[in-house]
C-alpha cells in the first residue's frame, strides 16, 4: 500500500484496510524493525480539523524495494 500510495499515516492505512490502527502501528514497528519503512512524526492538514495534527508518516525504503526484486527474480 505504501509503495501503491506513497508515504501515509496509520490512521490513513487503518482506514484503507479496514484494521485497527494499533495493529498498523504494530506491524509497522515489525516493517521498521527489519529497515523496510521508515517513519517520521510530522504535522498534518486532517479534513475537519482547525489545527495541523501530529501523525508519524511511513515511507518504504530501498531496502524494500531491493527485497521485493529479488523475491520476484527468485519466482
Amino acid at each position: 500500500m505504501l509503495r501503491k500510495n506513497g508515504p501515509s499515516f496509520v490512521e490513513q492505512i487503518a482506514k484503507e484496510t479496514g484494521v485497527h490502527p494499533r495493529m498498523v502501528s504494530h506491524h509497522l514497528d515489525v516493517l521498521q524493525e527489519q529497515k523496510l519503512i521508515e517513519s517520521k512524526y510530522e504535522i498534518a492538514r486532517i479534513v475537519g480539523s482547525k489545527r495541523g495534527v501530529a501523525v508519524r508518516t511511513c515511507r518504504v525504503t530501498e531496502r524494500a524495494e531491493q527485497v521485493l526484486k529479488d523475491v520476484r527474480e527468485s519466482v
